[in-house]
């Protein structure tokens, strides 16, 4: 029996995986001139909008068909909802809330943890075997993060160094963590059964609704908001990114386990390096360069590829290592 690598799948992991680095460079520059739920807020509810108008248009329906179950259940929406309070709410409060307290390396360090999270939540809630290439792969990929952030002074183009992580901006982006990997343990739970395109537009949707309490207090509590027209350009290319994000992440989602897509989490921090060097000044050394090879081994060795052989009997069968 042929068994299909699903590339697309691993295209959209990692694709995902490489837009949240857009967010984390724009939430750092945000950090001191926006207050955290304003700019949460805005940015799901541009997302959220983007995605329910494609959903409308699109005319589908939100469960993949052929199905047993005409409807989606009690359980299911519960999924959905906890993908959105654990990698919508919970995720974005602290790795924000974290980033104004810590640099964008500090927040790279903490990352690596990502793909060790997820594959060790995918183990306990899901029952997949961490087998040995997938603790090789995760290994790869600490390896290739811890590489990146060996140098961790982030000197910028005028030469002056940056202020190191402090302990409560990295224990909130460890926090971070946890929720970011429980939402890829819902989507996979939910498995094939919604369509991408739905699950980001619903996840989104409830994502907003849930900050829009804590947006409304900035308003009235806050004096200034800081939306320059600039400003304002970044809230919306995050909305933007946000709608990729969870589009193509539960796309992944449907078709890879969820210990192999802990891999493609290594991207993160690799995307946000490279957009912190480009548009934050901060250096971009090689270890930076040996890192991200590392990492990129990583994800050959976790994607599982398959080889195809013959048996005795000359049928063809999968082999695996």
């Amino acid at each position: 029996m042929i068994h299909k690598t699903p590339w697309l799948g691993y295209l959209n992991l990692a694709f995902a995986q490489t837009v949240i680095g857009v967010n984390a460079v724009i939430g750092k520059y945000l950090a001191d001139k926006v207050p955290l739920f304003t700019f949460i807020c805005s940015r799901f509810f541009i997302g959220s909008v983007i995605l329910l108008v494609a959903f409308k248009l699109s005319k589908a329906d939100i469960i993949v068909k052929p199905t047993k179950a005409p409807k989606l259940s009690k359980t299911e929406w519960r999924w959905l909802v906890a993908q959105a309070l654990t990698g919508g709410l919970l995720f974005n409060f602290l790795f924000f809330e974290g980033l104004c307290f810590t640099t964008a390396s500090s927040a790279g360090i903490i990352a690596s943890t990502l793909p060790a999270m997820i594959a060790i939540c995918a183990w306990f809630f899901l029952k997949e075997s961490l087998s040995t290439r997938k603790i090789l792969a995760i290994g790869f990929a600490i390896m290739g993060i811890g590489i990146i952030n060996l140098d961790n002074s982030s000197v910028s183009a005028l030469g002056a160094v940056a202020e190191q992580g402090s302990f409560l901006g990295d224990g909130l982006i460890l926090l971070a963590m946890f929720p970011e990997a429980l939402f890829s343990i819902f989507g996979r739970l939910l498995g094939k059964r919604v369509q991408p395109l739905a699950s980001a537009a619903i996840v989104t949707t409830i994502c907003f609704l849930s900050t829009l309490p804590f947006g409304v207090y900035d308003l009235l509590t806050q004096v200034d908001y800081g939306l320059s027209p600039f400003n304002i350009g970044l809230i919306v290319l995050s909305g933007a990114s946000t709608v990729i994000f969870y589009y193509c992440c539960n796309k992944g989602l449907a078709v890879v386990e969820a210990g192999i897509s802990a891999v493609f989490g290594s991207l993160f921090p690799v995307s946000a390096t490279i957009l912190a060097w480009l548009f934050l000044d901060e250096r971009l050394s090689w270890y930076d360069f040996t890192g991200m090879i590392v990492i990129l081994i990583s994800i050959v060795i976790g994607a599982e590829l398959r080889r195809v052989g013959r048996n005795k009997l000359g049928s063809i069968e999968d082999v695996r290592p």
